[in-house]
């Protein structure tokens, strides 16, 4: 089970605990309130985070990767809202 969180992405584990995803422990991120979370077909986590665009999420491991509004650059975001 995912859940998105005023403080980020949270899964739940076979034993029951929870384990914080995103961001990880001892972060600075600004902007982690997840206000929506789909799985996409490649099992990838994809967070909708108020003001701070899109996270998505690796279940097998890695480095999240933050997609966000850059105003400049072709292709991304509109808007990190």
């Amino acid at each position: 089970v995912w859940v998105g969180a005023a403080d980020g992405v949270h899964v739940r584990g076979q034993d029951g605990s929870w384990q914080r995803r995103w961001p990880g422990p001892g972060t600075t991120e600004a902007d982690i309130e997840v206000l929506a979370l789909a799985r996409a077909p490649d099992g990838r986590i994809w967070a909708g985070v108020f003001g701070g665009g899109i996270v998505v999420i690796d279940p097998a491991g890695g480095a999240p990767l933050r997609l966000r509004s850059e105003p400049r650059a072709s292709g991304s975001l509109p808007e990190d809202m």
